[in-house]
C-alpha cells in the first residue's frame, strides 16, 4: 500500500515553543529519508513572520538539491508568493490559523483570486493550506491538500464532529454539528452543545450516525482514540465529498465562517 506523506518542516512549533531548528540538519533528515519524502513531500523551513528569510532557505534547499515546497506566509508581501509562482507548480500558503476568521477570508479571498487562480477561476498551480480545520474555508478555495492538528484537540475534548442530513443523507459541505459526548462534562460542552442537551431526534440522528460509523455512544463517550477515529472517518468523508481537484473558484460573498 502506498501512503502519500508531507513533511513539516516544525517551524511553527519551533516558534511557539521558542526553539531554534537547523537547516542543514531539516536538510540531512530529508536526504536520509528519501524513499519516504521525494521531491514535493516536504515543506521549505520557513521562518514565521519573514517573508525573506524564508525564502532565503527555500533558495539555500534548492542549492543543496532538494525540491521543497515553499511556504508563503498570509501577513508577508506578496511580492515573494510571486518569486515562488515562477519556479513551482506547488506552494503552501502559512499563518493562516493565527487571523481571526473574517481576517483570513478577507486577505485569502483577495490571495487566491489576484495570484491563484486564472480569469476563469481554475488554480495556477497545487496550494497546501496550513492550519485549516475550518469547513468553510476548505470548502471555499481549491485547495489541492490542507492540514491541522485541531481534529485531535476535538477528542480530547470530549467531542465528536456529527454532520446533519438532508433527505436522509449526511452532509459533508457544511459545517457539523459539534458535540460533547465526553462522561467527564455531562452538561458542559467545551465547543458547541452536549449531546444531552440536544432534542430527542435530534440524539437518535446522533447515535444513527456513531453506529453507521462501527462504535456506539458508550464508546465515543468514554474512550478519546474512538472519538478520534470517528472524527478522522468525518474528515475523510469531507474529503471524499470535495470535487476532483482542479476545480473552479468562485467569488463568494464574505459570509463569517461559524467553526
Amino acid at each position: 500500500m502506498t501512503t502519500n506523506l508531507l513533511l513539516d518542516s516544525g517551524a511553527y512549533s519551533a516558534k511557539t515553543q521558542m526553539k531554534k531548528l537547523d537547516i542543514d540538519d531539516y536538510i540531512q533528515y530529508i536526504n536520509n529519508n528519501l524513499d519516504v519524502f521525494p521531491t514535493y513531500s516536504y515543506f521549505n523551513l520557513d521562518v514565521i513572520g519573514d517573508g525573506d528569510k524564508s525564502y532565503q532557505n527555500y533558495l539555500y534547499m534548492k542549492m543543496k538539491g532538494l525540491y521543497p515546497i515553499p511556504v508563503w506566509h498570509a501577513e508577508t508581501q506578496t511580492q515573494f508568493l510571486e518569486l515562488y509562482l515562477k519556479q513551482t507548480d506547488y506552494i503552501a500558503i502559512g499563518a493562516i490559523s493565527v487571523m481571526s476568521n473574517q481576517r483570513t477570508i478577507s486577505s485569502l479571498d483577495h490571495v487566491w483570486e489576484t495570484f491563484l487562480t486564472e480569469s476563469n477561476g481554475m488554480p495556477v498551480c497545487k496550494v497546501h493550506g496550513f492550519g485549516l480545520t475550518s469547513l468553510f474555508i476548505m470548502t471555499r478555495y481549491p485547495w489541492y491538500s490542507v492540514d491541522s492538528t485541531s481534529w485531535v484537540q476535538f477528542g480530547r475534548y470530549g467531542v465528536i464532529l456529527v454532520p446533519h442530513t438532508r433527505s436522509g443523507d449526511w452532509v459533508y459541505n457544511e459545517n457539523p454539528h459539534i458535540v460533547t459526548v465526553s462522561s467527564k462534562s455531562p452538561r458542559k460542552g467545551l465547543r458547541g452543545k452536549h449531546f444531552d442537551t440536544f432534542p430527542e431526534v435530534v440524539k437518535l440522528k446522533m447515535i444513527q450516525y456513531i453506529e453507521s460509523r462501527g462504535f456506539t455512544l458508550e464508546e465515543v463517550a468514554n474512550n478519546h482514540l474512538a472519538r478520534d477515529k470517528i472524527n478522522m472517518l468525518y474528515y475523510i468523508s469531507v474529503e471524499a465529498s470535495m470535487p476532483d481537484w482542479p476545480w473552479k473558484l468562485v467569488p463568494k460573498s464574505k459570509t463569517e465562517d461559524v467553526i
